[in-house]
């Protein structure tokens, strides 16, 4: 069905999209939101945006035709420095229209939103058409689009025109057929609006998707000022300052830099969580991000969830989560009260984790994260001063290291687990390779291999069982040089380094030393030169292949 009339802006030429621009395209969503307020809505990597059960798409006319980026395979995306600042850019014959999408609190409000920042940095002005839906009616006034009776979208400039239909494809070829939106639009059956307005070159223009906390808020809405959202690069600027709090690291693999960034701001917005499995994997990221306030909080909470066998909800994953944010809980600030009231609960839930006969097999991944959850728990036991049961938890981790299937696919809870969860386990897989607990010591740059050789490593505050450490590498040709600092609990710390130099180790608590060549960094060193020369010199180093009817023997 049509609602329709004449078209108010500039015509295009041509209204029809090319078939080669309208590929099946993978959409995977990227969570929107704000500290504090946590997800308020997605947007896929098409750049829809996503609040409860309303869409945003953004549609533009050029002068040679509408491009659709919702099914345009030339939408580019990206996270601007790694946060949920998520920008997206469409080409047209001019240039580039973009638009980032990105959480936040108007002023004068406490429910968050999300804005949509679009920008014409074409050469040719161009037409805005802004589709919202699913819906049967639709009325806007002023500035506020209100579909079936709820406030959804705020425009800074009231759109010229619009025009409704039952079927985007539909809605995309009539487009042209807008009309000035003074009267309700209302459609037989859900159906899209699209709002347009022109958009000239070089100038920008904001669109606000309201939470739906606040949808209900008609009447307060459209008599309010417009929301106006700060600008894209000032929301980043405040996330780059959240994400400097607590533990730091700078790896040596810029791919797995921007992964701690961008995980970091997943968990970050997650403020509420669907289950047990998610609730624990954020409280474990929290407590190994230094984030003490929300590690305390959460840890409580988890409580709830242990089952009559000591598991958190019968879930592996769940379980070994938890103790790993028990186990740093005296590192994170908490109350001695709080300590002596987790013992228990530490006491039966690392019984059932090492016990075996009532679990799940153990994939590698979750045997590798057990070992740390223990050695945490027995950490967090000791300072209880539970020292017989610290010790029983301890020698669970050896046996829990064994207790693996090679090989193995991981258990159904993991196949289809949340991305908040896979943020989570990634921050611990990271900061165990940099930092890793035994017993009685610390392992450093246990993941490294010869693609850090000249690289600069560095971790800052990071928590641990034994007390908080920073350490650093710097390279002296192939020799890495150590800077170190601990601010151990009670016990004495012995830090290794055995993955780069197996021949050192220390009880000091701060100090430098310049380790010898680690592991095949001098072999590594040698195949570099021998491909530089050949490449100089013109010759292969590839062996030559036996001659025609002789083998390789």
């Amino acid at each position: 069905m049509l609602i329709a009339g004449c078209f108010a802006t500039r015509p295009v030429s041509n209204i029809t999209t090319t078939a080669s621009s309208l590929q099946p395209v993978t959409t995977e969503q990227a969570a929107l939101g704000t500290i504090g307020a946590g997800v308020v809505g997605t947007v896929d990597s098409q750049g829809v945006v996503t609040v409860g059960s309303t869409s945003l798409r953004i549609w533009i006319g050029g002068v040679d035709r509408w491009r659709r980026s919702d099914v345009d395979a030339g939408v580019r995306q990206r996270s601007i420095d790694d946060t949920p600042v998520m920008t997206h850019s469409l080409h047209g014959p001019g240039g580039d229209t973009t638009w980032s999408a990105y959480g936040f609190v108007p002023m004068g409000s406490t429910a968050a939103a999300i804005a949509v920042h679009l920008s014409n940095e074409s050469t040719e002005p161009v037409v805005l058409a802004s589709v919202v839906g699913p819906g049967r009616r639709f009325e806007l006034r002023g500035d506020l689009l209100v579909v079936d009776g709820m406030a959804v979208l705020r425009c800074a400039r009231r759109p010229r025109s619009w025009v409704a239909h039952t079927d985007l494809d539909e809605l995309a070829r009539v487009v042209e057929s807008a009309v000035a939106p003074d009267e309700p639009l209302t459609l037989d059956m859900p159906g899209f609006v699209a709002l347009t307005q022109p958009l000239p070159h070089t100038l920008s223009t904001q669109l606000v998707m309201l939470g739906d906390d606040r949808r209900v808020e008609v009447e307060a809405s459209a008599s309010s000022s417009f929301p106006v959202p700060p600008t894209p690069e000032q929301v980043v600027s405040g996330w780059r300052m959240q994400l400097e709090r607590g533990t730091r690291l700078l790896p040596a693999d810029p791919a797995d830099a921007a992964h701690w960034d961008a995980d970091r701001c997943q968990v970050a917005l997650a403020e509420s969580v669907s289950s047990p499995i998610e609730l624990a994997a954020i409280t474990a990221a929290a407590a190994i991000l230094g984030w003490s306030t929300e590690a305390i909080q959460r840890s409580t909470q988890l409580i709830q969830f242990i089952d009559r066998r000591g598991s958190i909800d019968g879930s592996v994953d769940a379980t070994i989560d938890a103790l790993r944010a028990w186990g740093l809980l005296a590192t994170s600030g908490a109350s001695v009260a709080l300590i002596d009231e987790m013992v228990p609960h530490v006491a039966s839930t690392a019984g059932w984790l090492i016990g075996g006969r009532k679990r799940p097999q153990l994939t590698d991944d979750q045997a590798r994260r057990g070992v740390a959850a223990l050695i945490a728990a027995s950490a967090m036991m000791r300072a209880a001063g539970q020292d017989d049961a610290a010790r029983q938890i301890a020698a669970g981790a050896p046996r829990l290291a064994a207790a693996t299937s090679v090989g193995r696919a991981a258990p159904a809870e993991t196949d289809a687990v949340s991305p908040v969860v896979r943020a989570a386990h990634r921050i611990a897989d990271l900061m165990d390779r940099h930092v890793t607990c035994t017993v009685d010591g610390i392992e450093i740059a246990q993941g490294f291999d010869v693609s850090w050789a000249g690289r600069s490593v560095e971790c800052h505050d990071v928590p641990t069982p034994h007390g908080h450490i920073g350490w650093a590498m710097r390279w002296h040709g192939r020799r890495p040089a150590l800077l170190w600092d601990v601010e151990p609990s009670s016990i004495s710390v012995r830090l290794a380094a055995n993955s780069v130099d197996p021949s050192w180790s220390t009880i000091e608590i701060t100090g430098e030393t310049l380790l010898e060549v680690p592991p095949g960094v001098a072999e590594a060193e040698l195949l570099i030169e021998a491909t530089l020369d050949a490449l100089r010199t013109g010759e292969s180093i590839v062996p030559a292949g036996p001659a025609e009817g002789e083998s390789f023997g």
